[in-house]
């Protein structure tokens, strides 16, 4: 897999007239968690636990209360490359320990280093202002092709828990309706901004439309349009977000047709990413 067909299939809010809609209906990027009612399936959970504590390649921590669990592989270490990637999966969570024990094995046999955090609790308000995902990431530029191969290959062996993913957060960008990917450290500088140009773009927007009205603005495809005209400038104008797919940043994509013009072979013999080698 080329950096490039990762770009190229990462679906951004611009492309995307259902989330500006929904920004424009609560008025700012209010994160979408639909009520999972769902259950931990107790067999899985039991592999999952079996899987951490057999496992002499990882470490992991849980909250008190079992709401939470973090996982990480012996040969993690800190991410120190020019552009990093969170990666976010909203399973149901009858789906997650089985999820989790899918990815831990597939990395473990590439011997692709990870950090993951997940959320076992159901969430109580279907609007939360939090960055949604119960199963989150973060992943190195080195090497991003081979962890998203991962997952392709998890879904299509999985269907149901693709196919049964929520909603992501607003302002990242989708792969495939399950993945959620976004440059770490812009995704709430890029809240930031999406929030100041709706604001500014519901103002004149009102000050020129004056028949339409609060309850249905939201829904017209002329302000939509407008909004996202709004969007492409100011990202421009920055410069920090790209104005073609603002989840990411505005040197994502020569990142990635660097790397894939550069035909260097980042792994070593023991397929190890360079940034973990010591």
């Amino acid at each position: 897999m080329k950096y490039m067909n990762i770009y190229n299939r990462t679906v951004d809010l611009l492309n995307d007239n259902k989330r500006l809609e929904t920004i424009a209906q609560y008025r700012g990027v209010l994160e979408d968690y639909p009520l999972d009612k769902s259950k931990r399936d107790s067999d899985e959970k039991k592999k999952l636990d079996e899987k951490l504590m057999q496992s002499d390649n990882l470490e992991y921590n849980k909250d008190k209360a079992g709401k939470s669990l973090h996982i990480k592989s012996n040969n993690y270490k800190k991410i120190n490359s020019e552009e990093n990637y969170t990666i976010y999966i909203n399973t149901m969570l009858r789906n997650t320990d089985k999820m989790l024990r899918l990815m831990i094995e597939e990395f473990d046999k590439r011997e692709l280093p990870y950090k993951i955090d997940a959320k076992f609790f159901d969430n109580s308000n279907i609007y939360q202002r939090t960055i949604n995902g119960r199963i989150n990431m973060d992943v190195p530029l080195e090497n991003l092709p081979r962890y998203i191969e991962v997952f392709d290959k998890i879904g299509k062996e999985n269907p149901d828990i693709k196919k049964n993913c929520a909603n992501l957060p607003l302002l990242a960008g989708v792969i495939d309706n399950w993945l959620g990917i976004t440059v770490s450290s812009t995704y709430l500088l890029n809240v930031e901004m999406v929030q100041k140009v709706f604001n500014e773009a519901m103002i004149g927007w009102f000050n020129t439309n004056e028949s339409d009205n609060l309850d249905t603005y939201y829904k017209n495809p002329d302000f939509i349009e407008f909004f996202k005209n709004s969007l492409k400038i100011e990202a421009e104008v920055n410069n920090l977000v790209s104005p073609e797919k603002i989840c990411f940043s505005n040197n994502t994509k020569e990142l990635f047709m660097e790397q894939d013009a550069s035909k260097t072979d980042t792994i070593n013999s023991n397929t190890t990413a360079k940034q973990y080698i010591k």
